[in-house]
């Protein structure tokens, strides 16, 4: 048997160098993949925090114009 394989050395050598640099291909490949979801998750989370504070910007301006109104009409404001 051990006859058999020193035969073969140098294949089984190449193949386990061939298999150590396709599993560390494959592992950065998934780390690329999970920053990339990472980074498009970050990105929708702040692409909905400006809308957010775009709308409760418009909505305070609103409240307030209106309540300046409502002041005017009232006599309130000189």
């Amino acid at each position: 048997m051990e006859q058999g394989i020193a035969d073969h050395i140098d294949e089984i050598t190449e193949i386990g160098e061939i298999a150590t640099k396709e599993y560390f291909i494959e592992s950065s490949l998934d780390k690329m993949g999970y920053d990339i979801m990472q980074h498009k998750i970050l990105t929708s989370v702040d692409e909905e925090t400006s809308k957010l504070q775009y709308y409760l910007h418009a909505k305070r301006k609103d409240v307030l114009a209106k309540c300046y109104c409502i002041c005017a009409i009232k006599g309130g404001i000189h």
